[in-house]
This record gives structure tokens, sequence and C-alpha cells, in this order.
């Protein structure tokens, strides 16, 4: 909700299902393995590097960024939040 890719108003489900697509994304896993071999240089990225570091990896995104994401997805912005296709 932080930046406006899910309505306050959507159900859980809907939130699970936004989550996943999100963490599924290249762009997010490449930079969420990158991040987790920063915090872990000695050792292999976990397979959920991707579910782990999702949220900093946001929080790191420029509005540009974020936009471009927001496309990759299919979610278009519906008045002041977005909703999934």
């Amino acid at each position: 909700m932080k930046h406006g890719i899910l309505s306050p108003k959507a159900s859980a489900v809907d939130g699970f299902h936004l989550w996943m697509m999100l963490c599924e994304d290249t762009v997010v896993r490449q930079r969420s393995i990158a991040r987790a071999k920063r915090h872990r240089p000695h050792q292999q990225p976990s397979v959920h590097a991707g579910y782990t570091y999702a949220a900093p990896v946001l929080n790191a995104m420029t509005a540009k960024e974020l936009q471009q994401l927001k496309a990759r997805l299919g979610i278009k912005p519906d008045r002041e939040y977005a909703v999934v296709k």
C-alpha cells in the first residue's frame, strides 16, 4: 500500500496474489539475490531470497522504477490506488 501498488480495500487473497507476482518479477528477484549476497557473503543465497528481501528492494526503488514494475505486473491505476487487471 505504501507504494500505491495495492488498495487498502483489497482482500487478503488479492494482497497475497499481488505479493507472489511481485516476488517473481525478474528485477525484484535479481536485486533480492544481490542483497542476500551482500548480507551473507560466504553463503549461497537461498531460494527464498526473493521473498525475504522483496520489501527492502521495493523501498530502495525510485518512483520511475516503481512505475516500470507496475507496468510489468500489469497493474493499472484506478483513481488514487492501483488494482490488478
